[in-house]
């Protein structure tokens, strides 16, 4: 308990140190742009007339701000006619390797991500719902697939929008670019954030239902993409307490099996609404020698359904959806209600048993008869039997749990890309060889002139009596002789 109340310590630390630092980039920030005569203060005030005469001439567009910026994010994320036009200028000016430049706080790929790394103009046009921009910046080179992956925009965070330019389009019900960015290189089921989320898991969070049949009518997308939790939209809509969205889903799968008049048959797969027990887990198979043999975690185990987890989680206003209730009264005639008098009947034999033998032990004159011995027989066999039956539910548990959790932690990644090479800035690693190679010529200096040294007085030895060494190596030989 004391190491969870230290780290969860050190996490609102961590919080609240990034919090005023980025508070403190921010003021910097403003401060930068109110600095006349600079790029940043004509960008401001949107002065093309300015831009021309600094651009490309004066000034360098690549030059990072207190937050990993340059002027050409400042002028997208202003958003007026007369900044986007300084946006599009720039962009005749430098082309793709500028439309692609990133925010980029880190100096070194093993920094941690600034507060916005990653997010590029791409990403800004499409938060402003600007279509004409973004098929701008696509034609001229933007990258459909950069991540947005600093703080500012992960899951614990207000604006959580899966990292991706489609994701963020579908996260803001944008149907014309999710089809834009999809026909230009978007990838609707292999793009994954940081938590393995698609554009799918987006709309479930966001609770968009129009852009969630968009994405399987149009896009192409699948209801069977899992995220690093072993999610599907609908185990996610079910595990965050989605009501809406569960229905949709639930309603968009169910198929009409007959009609006749005003009654309608509907079918529907149980797939993810109710435990399915797995092949490999109904031959008997244990869950290490699955993984030994190369099977995946997931098929050697019974899946969760989405009814197990609405009721670990707590969201029990989503079983009185009307087909929840259906399937939850049909598991109970047919599954649970026997196993439910079965062991009841076990309980209640075991308890009148023990009545009966706790009655006979007080009895002086009954203590030594049969019906005690029988009895204790009796009682022992049902204990055996309630035992193994719990033992059994328990490894099955334990088994299932822990096989969980170690999937969640391989699972559990940091994304952190190579840095981006800005023009104009050397490489870290270009630097760090300079570097090594500065510091290799520095320390050979010495052993040079060491070497140096002894070969000089290698040639005095040579010079006064040709091999001098070895004459004395011989001459002492012959003296042991």
């Amino acid at each position: 308990m004391s190491e969870l109340r230290t780290s969860t310590a050190r996490k609102a630390i961590n919080a609240n140190t990034a919090l005023t630092a980025s508070k403190s980039k921010v003021v910097q920030q403003a401060k930068l742009m109110d600095s006349q005569g600079t790029a940043w203060y004509a960008v401001k005030y949107g002065n093309l007339e300015m831009i021309t005469k600094l651009f490309p001439s004066q000034c360098n567009v690549y030059a990072r701000g207190p937050v990993g910026e340059n002027v050409f994010h400042i002028a997208m994320l202003l958003n007026t006619p007369s900044t986007l036009a300084i946006a599009k200028y720039l962009v005749k000016l430098y082309g793709k390797t500028l439309v692609n430049t990133p925010y980029q706080e880190r100096k070194f790929e093993t920094d941690p991500p600034g507060q916005y790394e990653g997010e590029t103009a791409l990403h800004i046009s499409v938060v402003n719902h600007d279509f004409d921009m973004v098929k701008f910046l696509i034609q001229n080179g933007a990258d459909p697939r950069a991540r947005a992956y600093g703080p500012f925009f992960q899951a614990d965070s207000a604006l959580y929008y899966g990292e991706f330019p489609l994701s963020f389009a579908a996260c803001t019900g944008q149907k014309d670019i999710v089809s834009f960015l999809k026909r230009h290189g978007a990838r609707v089921n292999l793009d994954k954030d940081s938590n393995g989320n698609t554009a799918l898991h987006m709309c479930v969070l966001h609770d968009q239902m129009e852009m969630y049949d968009h994405l399987l009518e149009c896009c192409g997308a699948s209801e069977l993409v899992e995220n690093s939790h072993s999610q599907t939209p609908l185990m996610l809509a079910a595990a965050r307490g989605k009501l809406e969205m569960f229905q949709h889903i639930i309603s968009r799968r169910r198929r009409i099996a007959w009609a006749y008049g005003p009654v309608t048959s509907y079918s529907l797969s149980l797939r993810e609404l109710d435990s399915v027990t797995t092949i490999h887990a109904r031959k008997g198979a244990s869950v290490s020698s699955a993984v030994n043999n190369g099977i995946c975690i997931d098929e050697a185990l019974p899946r969760p359904g989405a009814i197990s987890t609405i009721v670990r989680k707590g969201h029990l206003d989503l079983l009185a959806e009307p087909l929840m209730q259906t399937l939850l009264n049909s598991k109970w005639q047919r599954f649970g209600k026997t196993s439910f008098l079965i062991h009841a009947s076990i309980y209640l034999v075991l308890v009148v048993a023990q009545t009966f033998l706790a009655w006979l032990h007080s009895s002086r004159t009954l203590f030594n008869s049969p019906a005690r011995s029988a009895l204790e027989y009796v009682s022992l066999l049902l204990l055996a039997v309630v035992f193994t039956i719990e033992l059994v539910d328990l490894v099955t548990w334990v088994q299932s749990v822990f096989a969980r959790f170690r999937l969640l932690q391989s699972d559990q990644y940091q994304y952190c890309p190579p840095l981006y090479v800005i023009p104009g800035e050397k490489s870290p690693a270009i630097e760090r060889k300079a570097s090594q190679n500065f510091l290799s010529r520095f320390m050979s200096q010495p052993s040079r002139a060491l070497g140096e040294k002894v070969e000089e007085a290698m040639g005095e030895d040579g010079g006064k009596g040709g091999n001098g060494r070895e004459d004395e190596v011989r001459r002492g030989m012959e003296g042991r002789e």
